[in-house]
């Protein structure tokens, strides 16, 4: 809305305005809830070749969960041998995740209808650090340890000729 022929800077000097208008800048904000995790047990714990959940004995939740210790893994543990576990699907949930990415342009009118335009992108603009989920296989030594994070702010830029 700033520049020669917008609502704010319509009467700017043209150097002013090769400067100051023509900008523009672009924001999307992703919130995500964490996805609901199961407690595997590997093996052939059924007797058919395949696995079953955990068998729950006590509470999952703990107060300050870090990406050391997402969740009580002493709260699990293996089922008897041909038996199902009790532990639900989606018992636990991981963590979440917040990103903002930006974008600002600037449009150089070349020609009536020629011009350039410059870019800049950033993604996860906030440097959010958003971790992946934690280990559920029971007896593993990733077992409720988180060993990942989503990517960094990544920034690029560019310029294009529109013709």
């Amino acid at each position: 809305p700033f520049g020669r022929g917008k609502r704010w800077g319509g009467d700017l000097h043209p150097v002013a305005n090769v400067i100051l208008g023509g900008w523009q800048l672009s924001a999307l904000n992703s919130f995500r809830s964490g996805a609901p995790l199961s407690i595997n047990v590997p093996g052939a714990t059924l007797g058919n070749g395949w696995g079953t959940r955990a068998m729950l004995l006590g509470d999952p939740e703990i107060s300050n969960p870090d990406r050391n210790r997402w969740f009580n893994t002493a709260a699990f543990g293996a089922p008897p041998l041909y038996a199902w576990g009790n532990s639900g699907i989606g018992l636990i949930d991981g963590p979440g995740s917040h990103v903002l990415d930006l974008g600002l342009v600037k449009n150089f009118r070349v020609a009536e209808q020629k011009s350039f335009q410059f870019r800049w992108e950033m993604f996860n603009a906030l440097n959010h650090v958003n971790l992946s989920n934690p280990g559920t296989t029971l007896g593993t030594s990733s077992f409720g340890v988180i060993l990942g994070a989503g990517g960094p702010r990544t920034m690029q830029l560019g310029l294009k000729f529109l013709f």
